[in-house]
């Protein structure tokens, strides 16, 4: 076959899929509209469900303010978010740490661990769900074959000890959750 053969072998191809695409489109289509019934439906009841759920008064008013952007784009965007400051683990802690102080200052600081204050528990927590984070999208990356020095990353011995230390104040500050245990615990770790 020569190049020119090949051409209009890919061209006779590509225009017959092309005309069973267009020859179908209407089949096609009432298939998706009938999926879509059901979908629109549901979504209307849950829409109706809401509303009914809200402060009439505010409902009006919201929808009046959509109104307004639809005809006028230039005025304020109501689905655009508004926050002002990124809630961030840095944040957090700040914040934690200064209702600590406030409540040591005012002598109304209960602490159920002398070790582990609540901050430390809640600030070591999200850095251990960050870590499992990354180990976990590092494991999707690595592929099929893997090498030894990537295995060791993924190692239960190079997570840290905070699995090991966090069983006592976890008891301490969640009594109600005595299944936890490091052994059990799911790190995400490829196998």
């Amino acid at each position: 076959m020569g190049p020119r053969s090949r051409q209009d072998t890919l061209d006779d191809h590509f225009d017959d899929w092309n005309w069973k695409k267009v020859f179908s489109i209407g089949t096609t289509l009432l298939h998706k509209y009938k999926a879509a019934i059901p979908e629109v439906e549901e979504c209307a009841s849950d829409l109706k469900e809401f509303e009914a759920a809200l402060d009439p008064d505010q409902l009006a008013t919201w929808q009046k303010e959509i109104e307004m952007w639809e005809s006028d784009h230039s005025l304020t965007n109501l689905f655009e978010v508004k926050a002002r400051t990124t809630m961030t683990q840095a944040v957090v802690c700040l914040s934690l740490s200064k209702a600590k102080a406030e409540e040591i200052k005012h002598g109304k600081h209960i602490s159920l661990d002398n070790d582990i204050s609540p901050l430390v528990l809640i600030s070591s927590g999200m850095e251990l769900e960050d870590q499992q984070q990354r180990v976990e999208f590092e494991a999707r990356t690595i592929g099929q074959h893997v090498t030894n020095a990537q295995k060791s990353r993924f190692s239960s011995t190079s997570m840290p000890s905070i699995v090991e230390s966090a069983p006592g104040p976890k008891y301490n500050y969640c009594p109600q959750d005595t299944t936890f245990s490091p052994f059990f615990t799911a790190l995400k770790l490829p196998l």
